[in-house]
């Protein structure tokens, strides 16, 4: 049974922890401070500003692996076989929530025997690996906008939800299924499932939002408004807001 080291005991390593399967890899979680020692595979799901110099603290036998979607393999050098494995999807950990990890594609790139290794061990996760060579930093912006920008953004929505007086009870869950749907739509259907003023050019409706905000001192998301719904507005009538009357 090939032996498993994941370093790094934060959301990610624990939920991998967790979906690995106990029965194909010996698997050991290590936490900061504990001892290294060799393995056939070490995956890293430290933060990425860490990982170059834990690297170089790895027994360089077996396959050394990390789960960053910005860094290439390369960073893992002088590692003789390397790759990346980036699973693109959030991970609150594994005490809040597991995602479903059929659903979960995972981006691998690097050395072939480490690309082979990394895909198998991918697949043991339940994840769909794809080999990936392209423009890192595109790909993991439009993964942060994907999700993190996702999550700000609902955040935000509910924050204003309580300002204008939806009881908390309702605010909890209200915007999800629309936030969902919204997604699934997107996915689906990505040249028609927008909807809303700026796809509709309502400059009446996006005008009065911005006066509501800036009205209850809501300056910033006014901001981030007004951004987002120029952006919406070029892409679909080629008209800035700020070209506009509001």
């Amino acid at each position: 049974m090939p032996t498993l080291n994941i370093i790094g005991a934060g959301k990610l390593g624990r939920t991998l922890f967790d979906l690995t399967p106990k029965d194909l890899y010996q698997t050991a979680l290590l936490a900061r401070g504990d001892s290294i020692d060799a393995a056939d595979i070490t995956l890293l799901t430290v933060q990425d500003g860490k990982i170059s110099a834990l690297a170089k603290q790895i027994p360089t036998s077996g396959v050394l692996l990390h789960c960053s979607g910005a860094l290439d393999h390369e960073v893992l050098r002088p590692h003789p076989t390397v790759a990346t494995m980036h699973p693109l999807m959030t991970f609150p950990g594994p005490d809040i929530q597991t995602p479903e990890p059929s659903g979960i594609t995972a981006a691998i790139s690097g050395d072939s025997a480490a690309v082979e290794v990394a895909t198998i061990l991918a697949k043991a996760f339940g994840f769909t690996p794809f080999t990936f060579n392209g423009d890192r930093m595109l790909y993991h912006a439009a993964a942060v906008i994907a999700g993190n920008f996702t999550s700000h953004l609902y955040r935000v929505a509910t924050n204003l939800l309580r300002e204008a007086g939806m009881p908390d009870a309702i605010i909890q869950h209200a915007l999800l299924p629309l936030t969902l749907q919204s997604a699934t739509n997107a996915a689906n259907f990505p040249d028609s499932a927008l909807t809303g003023p700026a796809a509709r050019g309502d400059e009446k409706i996006i005008s009065a939002h911005i006066d509501a905000l800036l009205r209850s001192e809501n300056e910033q998301t006014a901001d981030l408004y007004k951004s987002v719904t120029n952006h919406i507005i070029t892409k679909i009538i080629a008209a800035p807001l700020d070209a506009q009357e509001t």
